[in-house]
């Protein structure tokens, strides 16, 4: 009797045992087998990872792409030539690509021309999108963008928040060729424009050509003679680091008209003259608040100066910077007449740096006569390189100013 129930109860903790381990068994498979188990993880961790790398060939192709066009190498492509190369080469990596799309596992399908598309406009970048020039749809808006989406560069500028591209479709006075859309336009000048009119033009520095620099013109053209040595001024590296990374930087179109308490940047205005160094800069400097910009504003320093001069020389083919009596020079007027009103003292857009009224700037001198103006004077046949000094009380009808726009 004890011996039968002593059988009984071990095959019942047997069988007990025997659940308890398919349990465990099943609970183990699960754990490693599942979709939320081990392999299920490895293999979520794998598909991303092809993911990650397939969308890196098709950024690097593009970025690629990008340089050849900005440089006009016969490697660019055209949109459905880069998808047809960035196909073929996620194709050789394993890829499994069929009707533009890449599959990978349960993922879902990657479109190749998507994420060319999310590459190519900077969506994880700095330019925060395009611009329309008909509408000037960034002239509301408080990001800076580019013309066409993409990163910016010299040959594709950054438009400051509060301004819009303009070219001559919609103002005539613009050289034609400063055309955004044509990815020539940078080396002719090109103009954008705030919401009140307000113009400046883009310096397209790009490293090789045009180097952001202070340079050494023709001394003789200086201020009795004065050596360029005897000039200074410190390089602002936060700044210039800037025109590095964005390719460039703006200066005023034309010189500066300060009225009804603002500065005014327009065509047929007679600038503003008999201002101190310091009048005219704190008049500059308040540009930025008085029409709302997304940018600093002030008086041009000495690398703009010279490297604005260096770009126009370059890319007009032309001695500008050391000519002399171009524009309102050599007593033609008896003082400033309105901005741009001669059309040789024009270039790349930018009017009156060898004539009319010279401009004050950051640039410095002496401990006793700081203050230095550049460029030409209505009753004198100067040029645009030329440098000048005067104390800080100095003013007169021949110095006015021109506003930049700083990053």
């Amino acid at each position: 009797m004890n011996k039968n129930l002593n059988f009984g109860i071990t095959l019942i903790a047997l069988i007990i045992t025997i659940i308890i381990l398919l349990i465990l068994a099943g609970v183990t498979l699960s754990m490693v087998m599942g979709e939320s188990g081990i392999f299920g993880k490895a293999n979520i961790a794998s598909e991303n990872t092809k993911i990650a790398n397939a969308k890196e060939i098709i950024r690097l192709a593009v970025l690629e792409n990008e340089v050849y066009k900005n440089t006009n190498d016969s490697r660019a492509k055209s949109d459905s030539g880069l998808q047809t190369e960035i196909e073929t080469k996620l194709t050789n990596e394993g890829y499994k690509v069929e009707e533009g799309k890449i599959t990978i596992g349960k993922a879902e399908p990657i479109d190749i021309a998507e994420e060319i598309k999310k590459s190519s406009t900077g969506e994880n970048g700095s330019s925060g999108g395009n611009v329309t020039i008909e509408k000037g749809d960034n002239t509301q808006g408080t990001e800076p963008k580019t013309i066409n989406g993409k990163p910016a560069t010299y040959s594709n500028p950054i438009i400051p928040a509060g301004f819009k591209a303009v070219d001559s479709s919609i103002d005539n006075t613009i050289d034609s060729k400063a055309s955004w859309t044509n990815g020539e336009g940078y080396k002719y000048g090109l103009v954008i424009e705030d919401k009140e009119g307000n113009q400046f033009v883009w310096i397209a520095v790009d490293g090789t050509n045009v180097v952001l620099n202070r340079y050494q013109f023709q001394d003789s053209l200086n201020y009795n003679s004065e050596s360029y040595n005897n000039y200074s001024e410190t390089k602002d590296t936060t700044w210039a680091e800037k025109v590095g990374k964005y390719g460039g930087y703006y200066i005023g179109r034309y010189e500066t008209k300060y009225e009804n308490s603002k500065c005014v940047v327009k065509q047929g205005k007679v600038p503003t003259v008999d201002v101190t160094r310091d009048t005219a800069r704190g008049y500059a400097q308040k540009m930025k608040n008085d029409y709302g910009y997304g940018v600093t504003t002030d008086l041009l320093n000495s690398y703009m100066w010279d490297t604005a001069l260096k770009y126009i020389d370059y890319y007009t083919q032309s001695s500008f910077s050391t000519t002399t009596g171009l524009g309102n020079a050599g007593k033609i007027n008896s003082g400033a007449v309105a901005s741009g009103s001669y059309g040789n003292d024009i270039k790349c857009n930018i009017a009156d740096m060898s004539g009319n009224a010279c401009e004050w700037t950051t640039e410095y001198y002496s401990s006793s006569i700081p203050c230095v103006y550049r460029g030409g004077i209505y009753f004198y046949s100067s040029a645009a390189c030329r440098r000048s000094y005067g104390t800080t009380s100095d003013s007169g009808s021949y110095v006015g100013f021109r506003c930049a726009l700083y990053w």
